[in-house]
């Protein structure tokens, strides 16, 4: 993933902390002259010192049959907003983005039903803890929708972080950028100003 020096977000616990934030990602791999992708739920958890990423797939899914001791990569996507020229004081500019992704990358290994089971709940204390303390999981149409899916697991190898956040841009630009976004009052452009806001936040 191409990361100029500027852009790159190197502190390992605020990357956890933003996949686990945008935790529904794009799981992508190879298979002959195929690049696969699915949208899918992750959890992200740490074991010692090594981070884990784990998700599930439908058995139906061809993705689910090419990842098992495969290197594979999880996206996780953050706010973004598109950037105008006409929000910065230096007139000779272009439009840009301004954007927010995490990259995981590690060899999938698939993970038996005692392991699924587990994952799935997890699944369920992150996401819906209200439905998981109703414990549908021990009845029996659960456990037979269990073998529909194929859960995988991988210890990342490489972990990039990429904050594009207008850290290039002069301090007037940047607060230009924070007004204007604040204006546009979408919720992926507020969502955007808060970033751009934290990743200049010593600028500012």
């Amino acid at each position: 993933m191409y990361i100029p020096k500027y852009f790159e977000l190197k502190d390992e616990g605020k990357i956890i902390e933003f996949m686990k934030q945008n935790a529904f990602g794009i799981l992508l791999s190879v298979d002959r002259d195929e690049v696969m992708n699915s949208q899918i739920p992750f959890l992200i958890s740490r074991e010692g010192d090594d981070v884990f990423v784990e998700g599930h797939l439908a058995k139906e899914n061809d993705h689910s049959r090419k990842i098992d001791g495969k290197k594979v990569s999880a996206l996780f996507l953050g706010p973004h907003h598109y950037i105008s020229p006409r929000w910065y004081t230096i007139e000779k500019s272009v439009p840009t983005w301004d954007y927010s992704i995490v990259k995981a990358t590690g060899i999938a290994r698939i993970l038996n039903n005692e392991e699924t089971l587990k994952q799935l709940r997890g699944l369920s204390m992150n996401f819906d803890p209200q439905w998981d303390a109703m414990r549908k999981d021990r009845e029996e149409y659960y456990q037979n929708m269990v073998k529909e899916i194929v859960s995988f697991k991988f210890k990342v190898d490489v972990l990039e972080g990429k904050m594009k956040m207008s850290q290039n841009r002069p301090k007037e630009d940047i607060k230009g950028i924070i007004s204007n976004l604040e204006e546009t009052g979408s919720t992926q452009a507020i969502e955007t100003s808060k970033m751009v806001k934290e990743f200049n936040k010593n600028r500012l």
